[in-house]
Parts: C-alpha cells; sequence; structure tokens
C-alpha cells in the first residue's frame, strides 16, 4: 500500500511542566487514568479499538502490552465460529457450524485470549454472523464439518431458513430481511428454533469471557427477531448493531436493540481531511459527528474493514489525513470512539495467510510508531503502535467527558478545547499557521501528548522531561505556536 509518510509534530493535551507555572492545572501527571469502570463494556468516555483479522494469540499480546496500558478499554474482534474453507478474508462471515474453531485459532486460544483482555482491562466484543451461514453449495468446513447449503448438521435444516431464495430486492425493505444477501443462506430468525440456537451460541462465547457483540449484517434482521434475541442474554451484554439507513430500514430503530454505528461520521472525517484545508468543517458548531442521537449508544470511527474497502473513509493509505483524523476522532464528545487496526492489501479479498492458510501472529511489537509511506502485502499495520493514536487515547481519556470549550474552525483549522483540563488544535492546510487561539488553559509550559505518547514524561523531580514536544500558553491564556501544514499543535 502506498502511503504518506507522516511527520509527528505536536497536538492536543497537556500536563503542566517546568518551574514557570505561575497558575497550576487542576490535573496532575499521575491522573493520566481511564475512565472508571462501567457494567457496559462499550461505555460512554471508552475507548474501543477493531482489530481486523488478528489472531487470538496476537490480541492476547497487544491486550496485555498494549491495550490495556493505554487505556482502550474494549476491542473488538473477528468472528470465532467454524467458517468455510478459503483464501479470502469474507470466508470468517461464512458459518457452517458455531463450533469455535477458525483459521484465527482454537477454542482454548480464544479462551486464554478473553482472559488475557480481561486480566489487562480490556473487555471483549466479538463479531458475531446471526443473520445466515454460508453460500456456497456444499463443503467441508475449516474444522472438518461437512455441510451443504440449507443443511448443516446438527444445527440447522432446510426449514430453518426464510422461503425466498433469491438475490434482495433494495427497493422492498421485507426482502431486505428475508432474501439472500450475496447468496447466503438466509436463517429464518422469526423461528423460535432459530432463535434458541442464535442464543446457546452466544451464551457459549459469554461463558468463554465475551462482554457482548457486533452484530453482522443486522439491518438484514427484523428488530423485534434481534430484540427477541438479545431478551434471552445476560442484562450485560452489549449489541453494537451494524445498520445503515436506506431501504426503508432505520439505524435509530434498533437503539431498543443496543448500539449502532455512526457510518456518516466516518464520512465527515473523510470530507473534511482528505483534501487540505477543509478541517474547519469539523467545529462543533458547524458541521459535526452528531447525526444519530444518543451519544452514549453511537460508536463513532474513522473507518472499518467494509469502508476502508470501498474507499467511502479514509485509510491508512491516506497517510496524514488518516492519522489526524483518528486525533479529531479521539477529540470529540459526541459518542463512543472505535479505533480501527488492520493489514496492508493489494487486492480487496487479500487476507494475510501462511502456507498453512492460518492468520499468522501479528509482530506489532517491532512496528513503527509513526505511520509508513509503504507496508507489505498482508502485513499487519498496528495503527495501535502510533505514538500519536497513543498520546490522544491519552489525551481523550484524561479530559474524560467534560464538556467542550473554546472550539475553532476557520481557515483550515480546527481547534477544541476541554476548559483547563486539555487544548487540541489541527492545521488541514498547506501553509504554516501562525497560532494565537485562546484555550481555557492556565498560562505556563505544557507536554504535548501526541509526540509524547503514552508515557509523557521521562525522569523525576526536576530531572522530569517531558518526552515530546513543549508548548506554551500565554497570560492571554492563549497558545502560541507556528503549527506546520498537515500537522496538529497543542
Amino acid at each position: 500500500m502506498r502511503l504518506s509518510r507522516f511527520l509527528a509534530l505536536v497536538s492536543a493535551g497537556f500536563i503542566a511542566i517546568g518551574m514557570s507555572l505561575t497558575a497550576t492545572p487542576s490535573v496532575a501527571e499521575d491522573l493520566l487514568i481511564s475512565p472508571a469502570p462501567s457494567a457496559d463494556a462499550v461505555a460512554p468516555g471508552s475507548v474501543g479499538i477493531q482489530m481486523f483479522m488478528y489472531n487470538w494469540n496476537s490480541v492476547a499480546s497487544e491486550c496485555t502490552s498494549t491495550l490495556g496500558p493505554e487505556g482502550v478499554k474494549w476491542v473488538l474482534v473477528m468472528p470465532p465460529q467454524e467458517h468455510i474453507n478459503g483464501l479470502a478474508w469474507w470466508v470468517h462471515y461464512q458459518p457452517v457450524s458455531y463450533a469455535i474453531e477458525s483459521r484465527l485459532g482454537t477454542r482454548a486460544e480464544f479462551a486464554a485470549m478473553t482472559a488475557a483482555c480481561n486480566a489487562a482491562g480490556v473487555k471483549v466484543i466479538a463479531d458475531a454472523v446471526i443473520n445466515h451461514m454460508s453460500a456456497s453449495a456444499a463443503g467441508v468446513g475449516w474444522a472438518g464439518t461437512v455441510y451443504s447449503k440449507y443443511n448443516y448438521p446438527g444445527l440447522y435444516a432446510e426449514s430453518d431458513f426464510h422461503a425466498c431464495r433469491t438475490g434482495i430486492d433494495w427497493n422492498d425493505s421485507a426482502s431486505v430481511q428475508t432474501c439472500e444477501l450475496l447468496g447466503l443462506a438466509d436463517l429464518d430468525t422469526s423461528s423460535a428454533s432459530v432463535q434458541g440456537k442464535t442464543v446457546a451460541y452466544l451464551r457459549d462465547l459469554m461463558s468463554l469471557g465475551v462482554s457482548g457483540f457486533r452484530i453482522d449484517a443486522a439491518k438484514h434482521i427484523a428488530v423485534s427477531e434481534l430484540a427477541a434475541v438479545r431478551s434471552q442474554l445476560p442484562a450485560g451484554a452489549t449489541f453494537i448493531n451494524e445498520v445503515y439507513d436506506g431501504n426503508g430500514i432505520y439505524a435509530k430503530d434498533y437503539l431498543g436493540v443496543g448500539d449502532i454505528f455512526d457510518f456518516g461520521g466516518a464520512y465527515e472525517l473523510k470530507d473534511a481531511l482528505y483534501s487540505p484545508g477543509r478541517a474547519a468543517a469539523l467545529n462543533v458548531h458547524k458541521e459535526t459527528f452528531v447525526a444519530l442521537p444518543p451519544s452514549d449508544q453511537v460508536v463513532t470511527m474513522v473507518t472499518n474493514h467494509d469502508t476502508e474497502r470501498a474507499g467511502t473513509t479514509l485509510s491508512i493509505d491516506d497517510g496524514k489525513a488518516y492519522v489526524l483524523a483518528n486525533e479529531a476522532l479521539l477529540t470529540r464528545t459526541y459518542g463512543i470512539p472505535m479505533l480501527f487496526s488492520g493489514y496492508a492489501f493489494l487486492s480487496n479479498d487479500e487476507a494475510p495467510l501462511t502456507a498453512a492458510g492460518k492468520v499468522p501472529n501479528a509482530n506489532c511489537a517491532k512496528a513503527k510508531t509513526s505511520i509508513q509511506a509503504s507496508y507489505a502485502d498482508r502485513k499487519f499495520t498496528c495503527e495501535q503502535r502510533f505514538k500519536a493514536i497513543r498520546g490522544m487515547i491519552n489525551w481523550h481519556n484524561f479530559v474524560g467527558q467534560a464538556a467542550e470549550t473554546n472550539s475553532f474552525g476557520k481557515r483550515g483549522v480546527y481547534a477544541t478545547g476541554r476548559g483547563a483540563l486539555g487544548f487540541f488544535e489541527l492545521n488541514s492546510n498547506t501553509k504554516v499557521y501562525a497560532s494565537k487561539l485562546v484555550t481555557g488553559m492556565a498560562p505556563g509550559t505544557y507536554c504535548d501528548l501526541v509526540s509524547a505518547g503514552t508515557n509523557p514524561f521521562k525522569g523525576s523531580g526536576a530531572k522530569r522531561k517531558c518526552a515530546g514536544l513543549t508548548v506554551k500558553v500565554d497570560a492571554k491564556h492563549r497558545i502560541i505556536a507556528k503549527v506546520a501544514a498537515q500537522t496538529s499543535v497543542a
């Protein structure tokens, strides 16, 4: 994948350093902690990440080494059930049984992953494919299950599927929810028997340590039928429903079942940051993510595995703009941000596979800490290791859910503050921006978290120094900085 090289400069969020500070903000270095835990894994104020095509051992490693320590509170993992055989990534979305056995790992490895993540303070959300089974006429699944379309031994027979065996008529909402999406055998989710088997599968995953589910293709399941499944699970189970507006079906109608994704916000980020000079559109008082209330049930994002392949959102191919979009996402007070980490690909179907057809371990420990000009095909890109993103997770968790203040959006510049807690400024122009924006912060010298990353300070006492760049706020509470083109500063 071809990428523009990102030169990480300064950005968002600060803790007072140095003896010249005349009025110390009401925050301190030891308060750089994650939000208080919540019964809901995808809780307001939390940060999540989709780890697309990472195997169970790799997710476990990242939870322990990076995600937990940096304050990520939940991780979305791939569908864990047995799937059809094949070389494409999408085989994982064609179940043939509910055995927890896939080319991402065994049942034991999945359980070890959830245990490691939970111990690190990271809840696990599993992608749940419950709308359909496979599209192929017949075959042998990854774990050896012999199946044919509409006949999955010990699980589903032909009577368990909708009678409509044709493609979807997108002008008819009933067809969208009862006919076959891309030829996939469409389960009759109105059936008590089908619901019971679905619930048993989801309960099995919860017994292995899963806290909730992304409901794949939720748009293709009637709200009442999905609600019937949800009602048979523990009250604390999280549902994030994959629904986009259109075809007579609306995402807001699924709010009674669980959370929803804000695709519109991802499209707006691309519109604001793909080309230089448009970042002012992110200003809270102008164009914003606020399209799908309520905020505490909306998961916002820069991209996911589908949209990056469709080219409708920014992706790692977009270099600086992609990193800046992730930073901007983490400044928003609306929604619950979900980051993304995937792999480089040359064709949309490609998956990162070994010669044996398994997904290899991701070697993120050796990953670069800033975006690169290119990545080797089918190698994991490990965005969660980028210093800028890790620093902004730190900033997001530090300012918490404090009200937005001192917002600004003009001349290609976007800025937002959280009173005395932090301030963020982004210059999307092709020229330097000489900033004198008013912040809510006390005068003094501050440590920039984006250039400093997760651990902003090194040394102690009189020898303590910022690990990144320092920024000054003057006596008029203005941030004094020359913000380079296509960078952010604080």
